[in-house]
């Protein structure tokens, strides 16, 4: 569904949160490196374009080692123009990630949790606590089911003129965009990750809909 979309994503993402999801991306990277190392590894799962990648480079100032993995093939090629050779990039999908126990003090997850979720997160959840040295931190930043009764209506709108605005450039793609924001309740996920076992924090960001999950491995 990605591969159609890949050239206009991160402008029509900056379009459609009014450029609030580089802010979104910034709270993320800050969970990320809250607690690191001197050789800190990091693993951005669904890297995409590399935007996030980008922004844990920045502010760790390049002295952490990130791995950038994601299922489409074409946001591979773009994160690869946007990142140089400075940044491995695998082609895999979540369920079935191809790195070592424990290979990793963070793992990182921008804007692609409601993909899991509509695919079975439980898997990805042991896969990605697999991967994770002790004590390692999981961080995924992503909208969802809005707050209130008024910001519900409100995107309701608001979603349904982003049909409307990707639509111009993928119908399919941003129909399901749209309707997905639905689907990721932030309760739920709390608790989906502490099933899973990790302890776990959910925030609420700026403006009201997008979700900050930090779950630690226990």
């Amino acid at each position: 569904m990605f591969s159609g979309i890949t050239k206009v994503y991160d402008g029509l993402n900056d379009i459609m949160s009014f450029g609030l999801s580089r802010i979104w991306r910034m709270y993320a990277s800050w969970a990320v490196l809250s607690n690191r190392n001197d050789k800190f590894m990091v693993l951005d799962l669904a890297v995409g374009t590399g935007y996030m990648t980008r922004r844990i480079l920045k502010d760790s100032k390049g002295k952490v080692n990130v791995v950038g993995c994601d299922i489409t093939r074409a946001m591979l090629l773009s994160a690869s123009g946007n990142l140089g050779n400075s940044v491995p990039l695998v082609l895999a999908d979540g369920k079935f990630l191809p790195f070592r126990n424990g290979s990793f003090n963070a793992v990182v997850s921008a804007f692609s949790l409601r993909s899991f979720i509509e695919e079975g997160y439980i898997q990805i959840l042991s896969e990605i606590k697999r991967t994770l040295a002790n004590e390692g931190t999981v961080v995924f930043v992503d909208t969802g089911k809005p707050q209130g009764n008024f910001m519900r209506a409100f995107f309701y709108v608001y979603m349904n003129i982003i049909k409307l605005l990707g639509g111009i450039y993928d119908k399919k793609s941003y129909n399901w965009l749209a309707k997905s924001i639905w689907t990721l309740n932030p309760n739920e996920f709390k608790k989906a990750l502490i099933e899973a076992g990790y302890n776990s924090e959910a925030y609420v960001l700026p403006f009201g809909v997008p979700y900050l999950f930090v779950g630690k491995k226990k």
